[in-house]
């Protein structure tokens, strides 16, 4: 194991002056699509909690009422002819 990475390291001393730019664009597209995940989790949050805070805000009636279109198998409700 140890001479796989010695002529790793080998190589890459060799070659980095001519791909040093292939490197840095990989480092910055990794950044770029590491931030854009990050920023989606992020929204994905702040949009899951949206919802129960907005209840939490404005104190909603607990009343329900159900129609026909509610459930129509009841009978009641609209209909078509």
């Amino acid at each position: 194991m140890t001479s796989t990475l010695r002529v790793s390291w080998y190589r890459f001393r060799a070659t980095f002056g001519r791909r040093w730019a292939g490197y840095l664009s990989l480092a910055l597209l990794i950044g770029l699509l590491g931030g854009i995940a990050m920023g989606a989790v992020a929204g994905a949050r702040r949009n899951q909690s949206a919802y129960p805070r907005y209840l939490a805000g404005t104190d909603p009636s607990d009343v329900l009422l159900p129609t026909g279109i509610y459930n129509p198998s009841f009978g009641a409700g609209f209909t078509n002819g």
